[in-house]
């Protein structure tokens, strides 16, 4: 007759499920916790206003049109080339990062988004910010 429970090796793989769905969990807490830290942090959200800005400012550019497009071929004649530098002016609030020294760089570069083996069938924008006087990142 046999006795009613569960035998080692059940055990065993119950332990290592369970393990796994906790550190999984646990993976999704801790990333959920540093997007949080990150998206309340002020300056990050001023500076992610400043990309926006900046590719929203572009946006009536990329149509087949001047100035960046020859209106005839639709092709991409007038595109800034390579990085271009936006310092920021410091007249904002005591809050803001532009008061501690901050710039702005983009570009646009013609990609093949809709996979023609056409290279300026889209654009895309590229835009960094950065700030309190560390532009080891901004590339201009």
């Amino acid at each position: 007759m046999r006795e009613r429970g569960m035998t080692l090796v059940e055990v065993l793989i119950a332990s290592v499920i369970t393990a796994v769905s906790v550190a999984g969990t646990a993976t999704a807490f801790v990333a959920a916790a540093r997007m949080t830290r990150a998206q309340s942090n002020p300056g990050t959200a001023e500076a992610a206003m400043y990309a926006r800005e900046t590719a929203e400012r572009f946006r009536d550019r990329v149509a087949c049109q001047g100035p960046w497009f020859d209106p005839a071929t639709c092709q991409p004649t007038g595109l800034p080339g390579g990085w271009v530098r936006h310092d920021l002016p410091s007249s904002a609030g005591t809050e803001s990062i532009i008061n501690s020294g901050a710039r702005r760089c983009y570009r646009v570069t013609p990609r093949d988004c809709g996979d023609l083996g056409v290279v300026s069938d889209c654009l895309a924008i590229e835009v960094r910010v950065c700030w309190n006087g560390d532009f080891t990142n901004c590339p201009c």
